[in-house]
């Protein structure tokens, strides 16, 4: 499992009614680590908070991380189809 996907899903399971359905998909575009997470339908409303504050807060954190490996991130989420 790479760093930052352990750092992501750590960080999310506790957010989330169904943590056994986080899923991370791990892509590479350009230099960029790029993680796809997928939740439960329910929980997307958890993930990305009052006005996105949560999304960007944990965008935030897993990117300085990488920053300080000398990596690029970029982290997307989608909804898991019921």
């Amino acid at each position: 499992m790479d760093p930052y996907e352990a750092l992501l899903l750590h960080l999310l399971t506790p957010l989330v009614d169904h943590p056994d359905e986080v899923r991370i998909t791990l892509g590479h575009e350009r230099n960029v680590l790029q993680l796809l997470v997928t939740v439960a339908p329910g929980d997307v409303g958890r993930v990305i908070g009052r006005s996105g504050r949560t999304i960007a807060a944990l965008r935030q954190i897993v990117k300085a991380a990488a920053q300080r490996g000398g990596q690029q991130v970029s982290i997307e989420l989608e909804e898991a189809v019921a």
